[in-house]
């Protein structure tokens, strides 16, 4: 196992600055997950800690050892990519020892790494099949158990699930997570899939357009971003975001949007206070609104609405309502809502609301 050390890492391709500036530092052991949407430099900082990508500045450092001279093979990896690239020609076993008969392993050796490998992600009834005998779902199993002999210290995994239907994504998420689990090497995932990266990683690393937008926990992204970027990109629904501004009637702080007004709770005093008069973006995830019944809690905003449409997906329904000209959508219990045209009353978290400045789109924590 080994820890990664990412130091003021560039990347250019000619006149296209791909990763810019980029700073991160991945202890021994953790599944980490770079996500961002397409062309925000991913893959491209996958690639340059495998060493298929040449830095153009920065130091690459894998247990404490600086790479950026040290050749792919040398770097003591393991890769995993968007496509198995399994030999059609060869059988399961073949495919996963390959790599260890490259290098000359020992054949007991080589039989008890495939064996254990294939063990470990229940394919151990498919050794003599080929690959075109395999169901998707089986032939990324292969991927996986290829780079599980190698017993690397690095594990890079590119958008391996991407052409895997939704149930078989599920289903391998769940092995990709489990198999972390048993075999505690530090593994560093890539997706565009912001629902793998709440639900895979230690640590998710959020990218922009080459930089990190934010790193941390899952639920730390989640509940407290840094930007509006972070708040949108995470969360199935996205967060709404509506224009207001943030004004202080009888000495409480509250979001005015329209005609509507949403107190503040208290704690968010000390942040906002200096803002009043000041235009804002209140940032309102659909789980945080609910419908209302009895008296609101502290914190809590009472919302009046008119039902626009109406979405029931089976454990919940999706209520869309506008809220001065702007779409805004609940996540409610199945039986809160009849139908489109229903007036009816939600209770609005303000606790777990964020608050963003429009000029510079960073949250005001």
């Amino acid at each position: 196992m080994a820890d990664l050390r990412l130091t003021g890492i560039h990347k250019h391709y000619g006149d296209v600055h791909a990763v810019r500036g980029v700073d991160l530092a991945i202890p021994d052991g953790e599944l980490a997950v770079l996500v961002g949407p397409s062309g925000c430099g991913k893959s491209t900082l996958l690639r340059v800690v495998a060493g298929l990508e040449e830095v153009t500045e920065g130091t690459v450092e894998i247990g404490g050892r600086v790479v950026n001279d040290v050749r792919p093979k040398d770097r003591d990896i393991a890769m995993v990519f968007q496509n198995y690239a399994l030999y059609p020609y060869m059988t399961v076993f073949e495919n996963i020892a390959f790599g260890l008969r490259v290098r000359r392993v020992p054949d007991a050796e080589l039989r008890r790494r495939v064996e254990e490998a294939t063990k470990l992600l229940g394919i151990s009834d498919l050794l003599s099949r080929l690959p075109r005998q395999l169901s998707g779902g089986q032939r990324q199993r292969v991927a996986m158990g290829r780079a599980l002999v190698r017993d690397a210290r690095l594990y890079l995994l590119d958008e391996p699930l991407s052409n895997l239907d939704a149930q078989l994504r599920d289903e391998m998420r769940t092995e990709i997570k489990r198999l972390h689990q048993d075999v505690g090497k530090t593994m560093i995932y890539v997706t565009h899939d912001q629902v793998e990266a709440m639900t895979l990683a230690d640590r998710i690393v959020l990218l922009n357009q080459g930089r990190i937008e934010q790193e941390g926990r899952p639920m730390e992204l989640y509940e407290r971003p840094a930007s509006r970027f972070v708040a949108g990109f995470l969360g199935s629904p996205q967060m709404n975001f509506v224009a207001g501004e943030l004004i202080e009637p009888n000495g409480e702080l509250a979001v005015r949007i329209g005609q509507v007004t949403l107190p503040l709770p208290a704690t968010r005093r000390a942040v906002l206070s200096a803002l009043v008069g000041r235009a804002v973006v209140l940032g309102l995830r659909p789980e945080h609104m609910t419908r209302a019944r009895g008296l609101a809690a502290p914190g809590v905003a009472t919302l009046a609405i008119k039902v626009e449409l109406v979405e029931p997906t089976g454990s919940r329904v999706y209520v869309n309502f506008d809220l001065d000209k702007a779409s805004v959508l609940a996540e409610l219990q199945p039986g809160d809502v009849g139908g489109p045209g229903e007036s009816l009353e939600l209770h609005v978290d303000m606790r777990r609301a964020v608050i963003i400045d429009p000029a510079t789109e960073r949250v005001l924590h």
